[in-house]
């Protein structure tokens, strides 16, 4: 025969709800709730828990199961609730120190037995992946050969003892050696041109023609 599951009560219920009947569509949740002493001292994962035991123990006329299992399904937890703060500030009633104890050791059992299959999944992840990460001999063969590939195309373009700043210094350099030649191929030119008196010699000479012309000396 099933041993009954003790209840318990959520203290100063009324005061969260004004429906005289049973299973009312909502509860009251007054903005002092904020401010009571003990319930703003309550972490994170207790504030819900109360507040998920208030709107449940409206549709049960105050009188819940003491089944941490039944009661983390029925409110969507993520984790076991863990009692421990509403019971010791009040917040829920009917509590005996014998279902305290059969608490804890659940909330021992539950997170250890979370904490293992944790640890078990990642470890079965981790030797999951480790497979796909190994590559195919073949795969590693093919894609050494093409980075050889792409190296051999890179140094043909650019030679190993030249870079792009040494080209931009042989091409200054072929530039500067192009107009040296112009200029004296133009030299050589105007020399000619002038019977071999330099350019500045020949703009001398026709000066003093000119000079002795105007003043009627033969030269």
């Amino acid at each position: 025969m099933e041993t009954p599951c003790p209840l318990f009560k959520v203290r100063n219920f009324d005061r969260y709800q004004h429906y005289k009947r049973k299973n009312p569509p909502w509860v009251k949740v007054y903005f002092r709730i904020w401010q009571d002493r003990h319930f703003c001292r309550f972490t994170d994962q207790s504030k819900l828990l109360a507040l998920a035991v208030v709107s449940l123990a409206s549709q049960y006329d105050n009188e819940l199961p003491l089944d941490p299992e039944w009661i983390q399904a029925v409110c969507h937890l993520t984790s076991p609730p863990n009692f421990a703060q509403l019971i010791e500030s009040g917040f829920i009633l009917g509590v005996s120190d014998s279902d305290k104890l059969a608490l804890q050791q659940y909330l021992t059992l539950e997170v250890a037995r979370r904490d293992s299959t944790n640890a078990t999944n990642s470890k079965q992840a981790r030797t999951r992946k480790a497979p796909e990460e190994r590559q195919n001999p073949e795969a590693e063969n093919s894609s050494f050969s093409a980075n050889q590939l792409q190296n051999h195309n890179l140094s043909a373009q650019h030679p190993k003892n030249s870079t792009p700043e040494t080209e931009t210094d042989n091409s200054e350099k072929d530039l500067s050696l192009s107009r040296r030649a112009q200029q004296a191929a133009l030299h050589t030119h105007a020399s000619e041109l002038f019977n071999g008196c330099s350019p500045a010699r020949f703009e001398l000479n026709f000066a003093f023609r000119e000079v002795s012309s105007f003043f009627g000396l033969n030269m």
